[in-house]
């Protein structure tokens, strides 16, 4: 290309949700794909979502901005909780196709967005999520649920056994 993009790209981090990051790229020319590198080891879980900016603005920041100064992108902490209820409509979010998904770097995730994906605006909401511990973290919050009511029913039971026991002495 004989342009050099100037896209800047915002985003937030928590270090209860390492698997989740939201941001907020800006000054998109809608005339040329640019690339989103993202240095966590290559998976094709790591998806790439579209948002509003009403679900960005959602999760305030919590430190103040820190900027890179070569390129002007800036980062975030936002305070969350392991269990984001959210999780599951956000995977049911269309996703910048798979097939602009790459390996970069020989181990990085990168993609390629394009004018199409932006839809003729000049910034763009996403969230990038690794969807493996999204489904690890609620399957392990349904086997937790299923362990308390099996308990409930054993103490029950229980309960009732003993009830049934001294009507019986009697």
């Amino acid at each position: 290309p004989d342009t050099i993009s100037n896209v800047k790209i915002a985003y937030k981090i928590s270090p209860l949700e390492p698997y989740k990051y939201y941001l907020h790229v800006t000054n998109i020319n809608n005339i040329d794909s640019f690339l989103i590198q993202f240095n966590q080891k290559y998976s094709s879980n790591w998806k790439i979502k579209a948002v509003s900016k009403a679900y960005f603005d959602a999760k305030p920041c919590i430190s103040d901005w820190k900027v890179f100064p070569i390129t002007n992108n800036s980062y975030c902490q936002y305070q969350n909780s392991w269990l984001d209820l959210g999780n599951v409509a956000l995977l049911k979010k269309g996703d910048i196709s798979d097939s602009k998904h790459l390996q970069g770097n020989f181990v990085s995730n990168t993609w390629i967005v394009s004018p199409e994906d932006s839809q003729g605006e000049d910034e763009l909401y996403l969230v990038i999520i690794y969807t493996k511990q999204i489904y690890y973290i609620y399957t392990i919050l349904i086997a937790g649920i299923t362990l308390t009511i099996i308990f409930m029913v054993y103490i029950i039971q229980e309960i009732q056994r003993k009830i049934a026991k001294r009507k019986i002495i009697k």
